[in-house]
């Protein structure tokens, strides 16, 4: 396994990190609670996470394992702080990359986190699009089974929207 790059918070649960190649990465935990309100109220300990590339951009970017390192370091922290948080994410597609996000991030957990966490995936439907979306949380967490349930819901409710984008 490779060192992570050292980071920084830069606000609450906002992270900076820049790597070899001189590029900025910023990794997020957002309010993920309004994804999930009609089944799990006042649930803001669920957080949406996301990590991007911010300022320039090249049009291919080098592959450089210190990024997820760094990522893993940054996730695995939020959950030594926050033992009943859970994670959101919706596995960005604007660029037609996120069944290969997903299996990214198939693979991390398989790698660092599957004997610690559950990890559920959904890919909900919106018009002809795809979008995949999993939910991680602790073994044995509290409130498994409203997760999973609420997990559910936002994929089902999602599906059942009107074919706008058609």
């Amino acid at each position: 396994m490779e060192s992570p790059y050292e980071y920084e918070e830069v606000d609450e649960l906002d992270y900076r990190f820049t790597t070899d190649s001189a590029l900025e990465y910023r990794a997020s935990f957002a309010d993920g609670s309004g994804y999930f309100l009609q089944s799990i109220p006042n649930a803001t300990w669920i957080k949406a996470f996301g990590f991007q590339i911010v300022g320039y951009h090249p049009d291919r970017i080098p592959h450089d394992p210190r990024v997820g390192e760094t990522i893993s370091k940054i996730i695995l922290q939020y959950f030594e702080q926050n033992p009943d948080g859970a994670l959101f994410f919706i596995h960005d597609g604007s660029d037609g990359k996120a069944l290969g996000r997903k299996k990214k991030f198939d693979v991390w957990y398989r790698k660092v986190a599957q004997d610690r966490f559950r990890k559920e995936n959904a890919v909900i439907r919106v018009g002809r699009i795809e979008v995949h979306t999993s939910i991680l949380f602790r073994q044995g967490h509290p409130l498994e089974a409203d997760l999973i349930g609420a997990f559910e819901s936002v994929g089902a409710a999602a599906n059942e929207k009107p074919e706008a984008l058609d």
